[in-house]
């Protein structure tokens, strides 16, 4: 979080280009995302029944996440 801290700082006093894949990941983190970006991104990775495990109110949370962040439409 430090790293995206640091990066806000900077883009917003101009002093660097905007990265995309950060912005995307600021984005994740400003819609209350960030821990389902984890999760997603690393311990399904690491233990792919991992979403099974964790309950159906997170699975639901799971579900938005990747809907919204996941699955995109390339043609925008």
């Amino acid at each position: 979080m430090a790293g995206l801290a640091i990066y806000m700082n900077l883009k917003t006093e101009s002093e660097i280009e905007p990265v995309e894949e950060l912005d995307r990941l600021l984005e994740i983190l400003f819609s209350g995302y960030i821990r389902e970006f984890i999760e997603y991104e690393m311990s399904s990775r690491i233990v792919p029944h991992y979403v099974i495990l964790i309950g159906d109110e997170k699975i639901q949370k799971m579900k938005q996440f990747i809907r919204r962040f996941v699955i995109v439409d390339m043609k925008k």
